[in-house]
């Protein structure tokens, strides 16, 4: 962590909103794989507040949707949902196609995982037309739960 708070100065030192915004991500990431849920939610909306500022929004969105996945793993389904609703709805105004991207597969994963087969299916329809990647990931993740589910098919 010290490398990273390190890279964090410096990128503030020489005002590089690119290098500023990794280093944030980064930091979250290693919080939410340390299981440092306080942390996510004491630098997040630091992170979030500099992110929109700097317009970096890949970085934006990846933050976000840490806090997202995060509630997933603490089994607050209902609030990952809403936050994937909140970014939805920031994308939109932000006119950001990979935020939407974003949104539509945390949408996606958490209706599946809620057994909402319908929305699901609406929130891949959503992602495929924004972002082929993330679609081509969410598949997989549809078929994989749908393997572990008997009778239930894979959007």
């Amino acid at each position: 962590m010290n490398c990273i708070h390190e890279y964090l100065d410096e990128a503030l030192r020489q005002k590089d909103p690119q290098a500023e915004g990794l280093a944030r991500v980064t930091q979250l990431y290693c919080y939410y794989n340390y299981d440092m849920t306080d942390s996510i939610s004491y630098y997040l909306p630091e992170a979030l507040k500099s992110m929109k500022k700097n317009k970096t929004w890949d970085y934006y969105y990846n933050a976000w949707n840490i806090l997202i996945e995060s509630c997933i793993y603490r089994d607050k389904i209902q609030t990952a949902l809403q936050e994937a609703q909140k970014m939805y709805a920031d994308a939109r105004s932000t006119k950001s196609n990979y935020g939407l991207g974003v949104s539509s597969y945390a949408m996606g994963s958490i209706y599946q995982a809620m057994g909402r087969f319908r929305e699901a299916e609406a929130s891949a329809r959503r992602l495929h037309r924004k972002n082929r990647v993330l679609y081509d990931a969410f598949l997989l993740h549809q078929k994989a739960e749908a393997s572990m589910q008997p009778g239930q098919d894979a959007v």
